[in-house]
C-alpha cells in the first residue's frame, strides 16, 4: 500500500511540473508575440518618431531665428543708446566749457558779447537820429516836402534804407548764432567798413545839423572800434581751443 501510495505521488509530481513547464512556456510564447511589433506597427512608429523630430527641428529653427532677431535688435538698441549717450556727453562737455569759459572772464571780454553789444548801441544812435531830426522844424517840413538836403525821398529809396539798416540791427545777435570764428571774424569788418564809410559820407551831404552831428560821431566810433578790433582778432584754431 505504502508502495502504490509512492508511485502515485510520483506520477502526480511529474504531471505537476510538466503542466507548470508548458504554462511557462505559453506564457513566454505569448510575452514575445506581444513584444514584438508587427512591420505595419513599426512602419507607423517610424512614420510617427519622424514626425516628431521634423517638428523638435521646426521648433528649435524658430527659437535659433528668435535668438538671433533678439540677439540683432538689443546689439541695434545698444548702439543707438550708446550713439545718444556720447552725443549727450560731447553736448555737456560744451556746454560746460562754455559755461566756465563765460564764468572765467568778464562779459566784454568776450567778443561775441562786445560786438553784440557794440551794434546794439550804433543801432539805437541810427533811430534816435532820425527821431530828434523829426523834431527839428526845418528837417521836418523838408521831410514832409519829399526833399531832404537835395536827396529826394521816394520810396526805392527808402526800401533801400529799409534793406541797408539790417546791417546794424542782425549783427547784435549774429554774433551768438554764427559759431566759425573766422566767419564772425570777417562779417565784422565787412558790416563795420560799410557803417563806417557810409555814415562817414552822409556828413559831406548839404549841412549836417549839430545833433545828427553828435550821433554820427558816437555811430562812427562805434563801427570803427569793430572794424579795427576784428581786424586784430587772432581767431584760435580748434586744437588750441579744445586745449584751452
Amino acid at each position: 500500500m505504502d508502495i502504490r501510495k509512492q508511485i502515485i505521488l510520483m506520477l502526480s509530481g511529474i504531471l505537476l511540473n510538466l503542466s507548470c513547464f508548458a504554462q511557462e512556456g505559453r506564457l513566454a510564447v505569448q510575452f514575445n508575440r506581444h513584444s514584438i511589433p508587427s512591420n505595419f506597427e513599426f512602419k507607423n512608429n517610424l512614420k510617427f518618431e519622424k514626425k516628431l523630430f521634423l517638428a523638435d527641428k521646426l521648433e528649435w529653427n524658430k527659437k535659433k531665428d528668435f535668438q538671433s532677431q533678439y540677439q540683432s535688435n538689443t546689439w541695434d538698441n545698444l548702439n543707438l543708446e550708446v550713439g545718444v549717450s556720447s552725443a549727450m556727453i560731447v553736448q555737456a562737455n560744451n556746454n560746460l566749457k562754455l559755461t566756465n569759459q563765460l564764468q572765467s572772464e568778464p562779459f566784454l571780454k568776450n567778443r561775441r558779447n562786445l560786438y553784440s553789444s557794440m551794434w546794439a548801441f550804433a543801432s539805437l544812435n541810427y533811430l534816435y537820429a532820425d527821431l530828434v531830426g523829426l523834431m527839428d522844424a526845418n528837417i521836418h517840413a523838408q521831410y514832409e516836402a519829399g526833399l531832404v538836403e537835395g536827396t529826394k525821398i521816394t520810396p526805392e529809396f527808402l526800401s533801400v534804407a529799409a534793406v541797408f539798416m539790417q546791417i546794424p540791427i542782425s549783427n547784435v545777435f549774429l554774433p551768438h548764432l554764427i559759431k566759425d570764428e573766422k566767419t564772425l571774424r570777417w562779417v565784422q569788418i565787412a558790416s563795420g567798413t560799410v557803417m563806417t564809410l557810409v555814415q562817414a559820407s552822409t556828413l559831406f551831404i548839404g549841412k549836417p545839423t549839430p545833433h545828427y552831428a553828435v550821433f554820427s560821431a558816437f555811430e562812427i566810433a562805434a563801427t570803427t572800434f569793430i572794424t579795427i578790433d576784428a581786424i586784430k582778432w587772432k581767431v584760435k584754431s580748434k586744437k588750441e581751443r579744445n586745449e584751452k
